[in-house]
């Protein structure tokens, strides 16, 4: 698994390095804007069980270049007892993703992109995932209150379940970006991902995340978020539609 990130990270870095290049000789000042998301959930009572998911992103912009990185991560356990009267903890939440994706201008509207990720989700027996591939990428709107991207492109897939040998291939990749400043104190977004095995018809999956986030005051705000995975691929007992719902403190600086 390491060697094959390791070797997606490297493609990664040259397609980074290549877009930089292109820069102009101009001093480089950069741009960042950076999130960091806690939520916990306890409960007690007829079950004792404890839930944390913790988040951040972090964007660079300037020009004709954006950096995009996200890491997300669940973790939870609940307190069982056995036939013998002996509690212990056992894990029902365990996920977590990581993302980056680089845009690069044609012109207003139209950019190309390089992206990469790796998941990880113990709980639907999921060993690790990982990605990367290009694409090309349409601004449709972009105004004070609405942005809406559309993307096309590739992307090579390396996986494995509990159990099964690692498998890999290359999908076409279908994309939507939605956000929506509400108000001054809120904003809403709707990302939708379709990837589809170009080998096999069956072979597909399909993303989507709805969010809001409303702000406390300048720096915090809170944040939830449902999002849905499905897989209509999975090696048996796993269920192909996963949910998750997030609710989580988040400062911005």
């Amino acid at each position: 698994m390491f060697k094959k990130l390791g070797a997606i990270l490297s493609i990664f870095s040259v397609c980074l390095s290549f877009a930089f290049a292109q820069e102009t000789k101009e001093p480089e000042k950069k741009y960042w804007v950076h999130s960091s998301g806690l939520g916990v959930v306890i409960t007690s009572g007829n079950t004792e069980t404890t839930t944390a998911n913790v988040s951040h992103s972090s964007v660079w912009e300037k020009d004709k270049n954006k950096l995009s990185i996200s890491l997300n991560g669940a973790y939870g356990v609940r307190e069982t007892v056995n036939a013998t009267g002996d509690k212990h903890n056992d894990e029902f939440v365990a996920n977590f993703n990581e993302k980056v994706q680089f845009n690069r201008k044609f012109s207003d509207a139209l950019y190309w992109y390089v992206s990469e990720g790796v998941e990880i989700d113990k709980i639907i027996n999921l060993e690790y995932r990982l990605t990367i591939g290009p694409g090309l990428g349409y601004s449709a709107l972009k105004n004070d209150k609405f942005t809406l991207d559309f993307e096309l492109g590739a992307v090579y897939i390396d996986q494995k379940y509990e159990d099964t040998d690692s498998k890999d291939n290359v999908s076409g990749r279908i994309a939507e970006k939605f956000t929506w400043k509400i108000s001054s104190t809120s904003n809403l977004w709707f990302h939708t991902e379709a990837l589809f095995n170009l080998e096999d018809s069956d072979d597909y999956r399909i993303n989507a995340e709805l969010g809001i986030d409303v702000k406390i005051n300048q720096n915090w705000m809170i944040r939830s978020t449902i999002s849905d995975k499905y897989n209509n691929a999975v090696p048996k007992p796993t269920e192909k539609n996963d949910i998750v719902f997030m609710t989580s403190i988040v400062f911005k600086y």
